[in-house]
């Protein structure tokens, strides 16, 4: 049963390798299309949506306290 199986299987491959083995010039053709409209489309449209981020540090402080949270985060001017 399983040899059976396995030949089944094998002439399946075949059969799929030699559709492709004919078929792989069109079917690229048309992956490229379609690749090539889809970037075309998207790098034409502007962009909506920019972010924009600000930090604020209290340096004058002789430990600052970076994330808000006490004894973490404490920047030092000396790299220790």
């Amino acid at each position: 049963m399983q040899a059976v199986d396995k030949t089944n299987e094998r002439s399946d491959f075949i059969k799929y390798y030699f559709i492709f083995k004919r078929r792989w010039m069109p079917s690229g053709a048309v992956a490229i299309a379609i690749f090539s409209l889809m970037a075309i489309s998207i790098l034409s449209k502007p962009n909506i949506y920019q972010a924009k981020g600000q930090l604020r540090f209290n340096l004058n402080e002789d430990k600052p306290n970076i994330i808000g949270i006490p004894g973490l985060g404490e920047a030092s001017g000396t790299g220790s």
